[in-house]
């Protein structure tokens, strides 16, 4: 039976495929370069060569700290990995302080599974919970905020910033709902008022999006909302373009008499921006907010709002008007959705509809198909005759994932369809 390779043979395997792909045609002093001391158990391994002079085992070894967390569990990975993560956040190459952002989230799980524990790292009596808010949370927003330096101009800070940012969102979400306020949020929000750098304004929009659900409802209305709102009226575009994305999450997280009081108004405001990709961003997030907003001001608001942004003059955001019109339609009433305004979605499946011609490569007639028992649902089977065409159109359709995504719809559109 063929044996299966330890991990310390898989690593050397990885370790002698990165130096391959980073020094072609140096293949003769690898076998000492990739050296493993298969003895070495994974903590040994990992605290011994996450220290390595070779930058490839640095970042093979950072990778396995999760792993190699939950196989010690929370006591050992406070006194022995924790002690590592100062000196790595320092790491001269940013993939491996990538990859120890990544690590963060499930060594904080670990320690959070026991935070009471406690024992001396760097001299000092510590608990598993203190690391996770003192040192954890404290290196993540040194990294957002280094990431958005000089070494943006050089390529792969971005995804330094990507994983920094999604690891304290995660980490939010093991700490308790009025704690995060104190930690995370307080991090954010010095990002979001640092007005010499748009790109730590531009990363504070998506965390403080991506924060609403997590911390709690006081913190969110009185801290997160107004953050937002304010944000929303950046004289930089692309802060506004990420605020357009977030608020529907936002709204959600508000709840409806907040958001139609509030946010409402500031949505349609971006939805008006001189830049496209603003607007365009407020299509995005167009069906999350009317799922959010009670019936009335969907259909009182909401849709003139989707008419206008559907004739835009930008084609990306026509376009994007045409994917977001299905979910939109299936969070009306019947007497909400007008024949004209069934008709924007069902000529969707036309060849010969100029909206889709327009966007020949956008896979519109998918999404027509793809939405189609919710929109049959929302008007309800006595208005069917006003989609039979159009579902007609697509079972004929050249690309067969329309005609596939289609055939696993039959059952719903059967059940609301009914044998009358």
């Amino acid at each position: 039976r063929q044996r299966r390779p330890n991990s310390c043979c898989v690593q050397r395997v990885h370790l002698r495929v990165r130096l391959m792909a980073m020094n072609p045609g140096e293949e003769d002093g690898y076998t000492s370069v990739l050296e493993i001391d298969e003895s070495l158990s994974l903590l040994e391994r990992v605290k011994y060569y996450s220290q390595s002079a070779v930058a490839v085992q640095r970042l093979v070894h950072v990778q396995e700290l999760g792993a190699c967390a939950e196989e010690i569990g929370p006591a050992a990975a406070l006194s022995e990995l924790v002690p590592l993560l100062k000196d790595v956040s320092c790491d001269a190459e940013l993939s491996v302080r990538q990859a120890l952002a990544e690590q963060l989230v499930p060594l904080c799980a670990v320690l959070m599974k026991a935070p009471e524990e406690s024992a001396e790292v760097e001299g000092e009596e510590t608990s598993a919970h203190a690391v996770v808010v003192e040192t954890c949370v404290p290196l993540l927003s040194a990294m957002l905020t280094a990431g958005g330096g000089q070494e943006l101009a050089g390529g792969g800070s971005a995804q330094l910033i990507d994983a920094a940012a999604e690891a304290l969102v995660a980490i939010a979400a093991l700490l308790p709902a009025d704690e995060v306020g104190t930690t995370v949020l307080t991090a954010v929000l010095t990002l979001a008022h640092d007005d010499e750098s748009e790109e730590n304004r531009v990363v504070a929009t998506q965390l403080l999006g991506s924060l609403a659900p997590v911390v709690s409802a006081e913190l969110c209305c009185q801290f997160v909302l107004p953050e937002v709102i304010s944000l929303a009226d950046d004289p930089v575009f692309r802060v506004r373009k990420v605020a357009a994305l977030k608020l529907g999450g936002l709204t959600a997280a508000v709840g409806a008499e907040l958001a139609q009081a509030r946010l409402l108004s500031v949505y349609e405001a971006l939805a008006a921006d001189d830049i496209w990709g603003v607007r365009k961003a407020c299509v995005e997030s167009l069906p999350e907010i009317a799922n959010a907003l009670p019936v009335d001001v969907r259909a009182e608001r909401l849709v003139p709002l989707l008419r206008s942004l559907y004739e835009d003059g930008s084609r990306w955001v026509r376009i994007c008007a045409c994917q977001a019109l299905g979910p939109f339609l299936a969070a009306l009433p019947s007497d909400a959705i007008s024949p004209e305004l069934l008709r924007l979605f069902t000529q969707l499946a036309a060849p010969a509809n100029p909206a889709r011609a327009d966007a020949a490569d956008s896979d519109i007639a998918y999404f027509c198909a793809f939405y189609l028992p919710g929109v049959a649902q929302a008007v309800g089977a006595s208005r069917w005759p006003e989609l039979a065409e159009a579902f007609r159109t697509l079972t004929t359709n050249m690309q067969w994932k329309v005609r596939r995504t289609l055939s696993c719809a039959m059952h719903e559109l059967a059940s609301i369809l009914g044998s009358g």
